[in-house]
């Protein structure tokens, strides 16, 4: 079996080993596998294990780590630049493959094909959307170029109105949608069509709401969004779909 290895870093999470394997997954003869790094993990000791067993290599371009200000040379945060120099620094560039991707936007597109997949001509229709960050403002300028009215919700409502009206300055007024800010989760729920959860950690739980939801409604969790097993079980029992868009 082939194997084939994605990895991206992240910033602002915990966990307790400075590399964490996030999915496996098996499609055909290939298997691929995801990792997450910190800014604490060794870039020569992980690009050495992986050569090991692989070929092929997928490296998130975006930067998500803080600046270093000591170090001018290596700077951690830039993933892609790291790894290509552990790759060059072993004398790897022959045995293991390096390819650029940017992640966020394959997560965006593939969201925007399964909603498109899903309603047909999803122009005209309301989507409720939680977490406005990376993920979350594009899909909000995606969707309304596509003619969807966005409710989106940011605990941070000062994040939601910049999202918002970033989108209002940018697309031209023959856009027939405009998206709103709205100042509750509930308020994303109501007479909306699905709700989409951007990798938001939900301190709320979507189970209170449930008189809200309509047996046709679709919920679309996205990233490290998760939902209570109970409310799961629940919204399973009413018919309600869950899915979970994962790139």
């Amino acid at each position: 079996m082939e194997r084939i290895v994605i990895l991206s870093n992240t910033v602002g999470r915990q966990f307790e080993e400075s590399i964490k394997t996030t999915a496996v997954r098996e499609i055909g003869n290939i298997q691929v596998v995801s990792l997450l790094t910190s800014n604490e993990c060794d870039y020569i000791k992980l690009v050495k294990k992986i050569a090991e067993t692989s070929s092929h290599l997928f490296v998130d371009l975006e930067k998500k780590q803080p600046l270093d200000i000591k170090n001018i040379y290596d700077q951690k945060g830039n993933l892609y630049n790291s790894i290509y120099k552990a790759i060059n620094k072993l004398n790897l560039s022959n045995k293991l493959n390096l390819y650029p991707i940017k992640m966020n936007d394959i997560t965006v597109s593939a969201t925007w094909k399964l909603l498109v997949s899903e309603f047909n001509d999803i122009a005209g229709l309301t989507f409720g959307l939680i977490g406005t960050g990376n993920i979350g403002s594009k899909l909000t300028s995606v969707l309304t170029e596509s003619g969807v009215k966005m409710r989106c919700f940011n605990r941070d409502i000062n994040k939601a109105i910049a999202v918002v009206n970033s989108v209002l300055l940018t697309k031209p007024a023959e856009v027939i949608a405009s998206p709103q800010v709205v100042r509750k989760i509930e308020h994303t729920i109501i007479n909306s069509s699905c709700l989409i959860i951007a990798c938001s950690e939900l301190t709320e739980n979507l189970l209170d709401y449930i008189s809200l939801i309509h047996g046709s409604f679709n919920i679309y969790l996205i990233g490290h969004s998760i939902l209570h097993k109970n409310t799961l079980n629940k919204f399973k029992k009413a018919d309600i779909n869950v899915k979970r868009i994962d790139v």
